[in-house]
């Protein structure tokens, strides 16, 4: 008798990671691609419009109540930039090149959180105003020190489950 397991890929396989963008429309905003924005979803759970993140949404608790929005990073502005992009394409889930900030170099699997000024800022161990924000991403390249604090980076990017919380607390 034999065994066989039919989740188990072949070793010239790869991993693969599912993309999903979804188009929307701004609300009260203007953004620029990079931008990691706010999907509030309405009463069916479609979310339609973005705006910008609050602290509510990038999971800082309150009242011991940890509240997590959808997020995702805007990959096309259609119509034009500035004022004219009222419709945008974002990525809710896959690779993609998005606005971050750290203070030093960084390693491959630095942990990111969105904030509220439209980046993510990289994951520091639980301190006041950083435990238990959402991860919404990991860098997939080292940056070097000496690289731009605000800057562009390749990140594998999940703004509905995210990666987990700053400080690992729930």
């Amino acid at each position: 008798m034999s065994l066989q397991l039919s989740a188990v890929a072949p070793p010239d396989a790869s991993l693969q990671w599912t993309t999903v963008d979804n188009r929307v429309t701004l609300s009260g905003i203007t953004a620029t691609v990079g931008d990691c924005l706010l999907l509030p979803t309405d009463t069916s759970g479609i979310a339609s419009t973005a705006i910008a993140p609050t602290s509510a949404s990038i999971g800082v608790p309150g009242a011991n109540i940890v509240e997590d929005g959808w997020f995702g990073i805007v990959i096309d502005l259609l119509g034009g930039g500035g004022a004219d992009a009222t419709d945008v394409i974002v990525r809710t889930k896959g690779i993609v090149i998005a606005w971050t900030s750290a203070s030093a170099a960084l390693a491959v699997d630095q942990a990111f959180a969105p904030n509220t000024s439209k980046q993510m800022t990289a994951s520091v161990v639980a301190t006041a105003g950083e435990a238990n924000k959402k991860l919404v991403a990991v860098t997939t390249e080292s940056d070097a020190a000496g690289s731009p604090a605000t800057a562009l980076r390749k990140v594998l990017f999940d703004g509905i489950n995210g990666f987990g919380r700053a400080g690992g607390a729930t």
